[in-house]
């Protein structure tokens, strides 16, 4: 049984936990530098990986588009230093849960990130480099390429709360592959499609089992969709984009399935990351909580400490997530897979809870293969909430009563009345 933490409002606790309600992302301290993230970088080593401006090596294959001055935006793939290793883990998350966090941050120091400033609409009609860079986001494996930068790569780590860490950088001046990418047939056929929706083409190769993280590949390289609407989207929107086009898609699928009779609960812990999932006897709804502990917490009107969420009902959210953000859309979608696996549709609660080892921004990636990994479990089952909340309150270490305070789905399940409660009151 965990140790509880008692959620304490008011300013002075807030102070003391700045790094929790920061992230490493938000500068909350005042200072230049994240102290947080700059003893990583210390305690990475994070060297010089090549002193040439020539880097041939496996990309796993692993391409980036960034965001700043967007409509043109940096682009250009990721290649690591080195030859005859398997390197497709560098770029894998599905592979990462059992792995610490140095050892995921190692993986990612290792790609040496070239980019070229281009257009996103130059995506119908790539130029050289960006053509060999969609090239290299098709693979389905490794691709040995070699890329010549205009000068060596700077020695730095960059984080994300969307995406996972990047290595050194430098301007890319030439790109070429050396072998031809292994390029899934479905993966040929849909991308040559130019008549076909982006949205259509993700579900397309979603179905034939291309994973997530391929598709964000193609959807943030502008691979997909017609032609003439053809983008570079920047790779931290994509990876949301791809959650909520597959959720979208099969939450229209789940509403049409039976009611679960039993209340159950899943969970998982991996990298500092602590989730639990509670399904509900009821229709769709879904909702995330997330507490980064020991203090992340919003004030109710009567100065009780709520957990911070974001939610929806049956028919689905219409507006983004902004307070959960990405990792709203990371944990809906296995929550879906797995109810449409079941041929059952429930309400389901995500209570995310980040503890104070969790030592660096990873990406929302984490949240999606935690959840993943706690669904495939045998479930906890219960005939009653306050039973399942019992058991939940063994496995959290925010105080129950938090969590309940902040989640709109709880409050909704308890008040709302079912036909049959008419006829037998």
């Amino acid at each position: 049984m965990p140790q509880q933490i008692k959620l304490v409002p008011g300013s002075e606790k807030l102070r003391d936990s700045r790094c929790a309600v920061c992230r490493g992302m938000l500068n909350l301290c005042g200072l230049g530098r994240c102290p947080l993230i700059q003893r990583i970088q210390t305690s990475m080593k994070v060297k010089e990986l090549v002193k040439s401006d020539t880097v041939f090596g496996a990309s796993p294959p692993s391409v980036f588009v960034g965001e700043w001055s967007y409509p043109q935006v940096h682009v250009g793939p990721m290649v690591p230093p080195v030859v005859d290793v398997d390197t497709s883990i560098m770029d894998d998350p599905s592979q990462w849960l059992g792995k610490t966090v140095d050892q995921i941050i190692d993986y990612r120091v290792s790609l040496i990130r070239s980019h070229s400033r281009i257009k996103v609409t130059q995506a119908a009609r790539p130029t050289k480099h960006l053509q060999v860079t969609q090239e290299l986001a098709m693979a389905s494996l490794p691709v040995d390429t070699e890329i010549k930068l205009t000068k060596v790569p700077v020695p730095k780590i960059v984080f994300s709360q969307w995406t996972p860490p990047m290595g050194p950088t430098a301007p890319l001046r030439e790109v070429k592959l050396t072998e031809n990418p292994k390029v899934h047939p479905k993966v040929d056929y849909i991308t040559s499609d130019t008549d076909t929706l982006a949205t259509t083409a993700a579900l397309e190769l979603y179905m034939a089992g291309i994973s997530p993280y391929q598709l964000t590949r193609l959807l943030s390289i502008g691979l997909l969709g017609r032609e003439l609407d053809r983008r570079l989207l920047p790779t931290k929107w994509s990876i949301t984009a791809v959650d909520d086009i597959l959720g979208r898609r099969i939450h229209r699928q789940v509403i049409t399935y039976p009611e679960i009779n039993e209340f159950r609960v899943f969970g998982e812990y991996a990298v500092g990351n602590n989730i639990w999932i509670l399904l509900l006897p009821a229709t769709w709804m879904f909702e995330v909580l997330e507490c980064w502990l020991p203090g992340t917490i919003f004030l109710s009107d009567n100065y009780q400490p709520v957990i911070p969420s974001d939610y929806e009902f049956s028919k689905g959210r219409k507006t983004y997530a902004n307070i959960i953000g990405g990792a709203y859309y990371a944990a809906r979608l296995p929550v879906l897979e797995y109810l449409n696996k079941e041929r059952r549709q429930a309400g389901a609660i995500v209570f995310f809870e980040v503890h104070p080892d969790w030592s660096a921004p990873l990406g929302v990636w984490r949240v999606r293969e935690i959840c993943r990994k706690a669904l495939e479990k045998p479930a906890l089952k219960f005939s009653g909430l306050e039973e399942a909340l019992n058991e939940l309150a063994k496995r959290l270490r925010a105080p129950i009563q938090s969590w309940v305070n902040g989640s709109r789905i709880l409050a909704y399940y308890k008040a709302q009345r079912t036909l049959l409660s008419f006829i037998y009151p």
